[in-house]
């Protein structure tokens, strides 16, 4: 089944974020049910389509998994404390609903979850507007940021100057006996390194000042965010899941603005500009160069769906 299959049971207004297809019904026996996730509720079904189970998502105060031999059961405790057994499934599905218990955890208490988070297929949009929250922290310092991305686009050009460089050594001085100028390239290939070194130093110090306050800031509002919380939905949470929130996926924020997103740019200009010098340099090698580029493109191209 697919998502207009189950477009009759959903109510009007309502939006399917995810389904979840068990193995087992909920009395135990072998057999096919499914447990579909709105935004407004938990809504357990038959294979024949047939609603047995509705919670209101803000209903529910826990969410929990319960093992047994063999199989386990997804039940939530309502604000009322009755529990509602949601779903039966084998242990093969374990890890798959854990992740929908988790999913109604997120539902319930700490956000609400859009189509595109849940499928990882997110959209132009999403991913901006994620990109925005984050670059919001970096405004304060966006000189320094913009010192370490301008010494990094300048350290890309300079290093491609050595190859220029060397055509002349080979071709006029070598070549052309033109000792004269032996001392002027050897010069200029010196104050190229040692400006693209003093750049480098630049470009990471500037970097890893903007990411560093940068997370200092995020993880402080994160912080103050999460002790807004009421005590009872926090007792719910383990500690160690919470810190986690603060400390490794702040991390991951710090990555990307201090080696991620200065990468990304510089790679892109790196690809331009060397294969602009490449067809100034010698046209017929960059021919040949480019031999193996329908290869890696299809190979990419293969990877990330594989990797999706």
């Amino acid at each position: 089944m697919d998502d207009k299959d189950f477009k009759r049971v959903l109510e009007d207004g309502e939006k399917l974020l995810a389904y979840f297809e068990s193995d087992l019904t909920r009395d135990g026996r072998f057999g096919c049910s499914y447990l579909l996730v709105t935004d407004k509720r938990a809504v357990v079904c038959d294979v024949n389509l047939k609603v047995e189970v509705s919670v209101n998502l803000r209903d529910i105060r826990s969410v929990s998994v319960k093992d047994y031999i063999g199989n386990a059961e997804l039940m939530v405790t309502l604000k009322d404390e009755s529990v509602v057994i949601l779903t039966r499934f084998s242990r093969a599905l374990r890890k798959r609903f854990g992740d929908a218990g988790r999913l109604l955890e997120n539902l319930a208490f700490l956000r609400r979850v859009r189509r595109e988070q849940v499928y990882e297929e997110e959209e132009v949009t999403a991913k901006t507007g994620t990109l925005r929250s984050i670059l919001r922290f970096v405004l304060p310092y966006k000189w320094v940021l913009a010192a370490g991305m301008v010494a990094g686009v300048c350290g890309i050009f300079l290093g491609l100057l050595p190859p220029y460089f060397m055509k002349m050594l080979i071709d006029d001085v070598i070549l052309g006996h033109k000792e004269e100028l032996l001392a002027q390239v050897i010069l200029a290939i010196i104050a190229t390194q040692a400006t693209s070194s003093l750049l480098g130093v630049v470009r990471s110090y500037s970097l890893s000042y903007v990411s560093l306050k940068a997370m200092y800031s995020i993880r402080i509002h994160l912080f103050k965010h999460i002790m807004r919380f009421q005590p009872s939905i926090l007792d719910r949470y383990e500690a160690g899941r919470l810190i986690s929130r603060i400390t490794d996926d702040v991390g991951r924020v710090n990555w990307f603005l201090s080696w991620g997103l200065e990468q990304l740019l510089r790679s892109s200009i790196s690809l331009i500009s060397v294969s602009a010098m490449i067809l100034l340099l010698e046209p017929r090698l960059s021919l040949i160069a480019l031999i193996p580029m329908p290869i890696l493109g299809l190979g990419v191209f293969l990877f990330r769906r594989k990797a999706r």
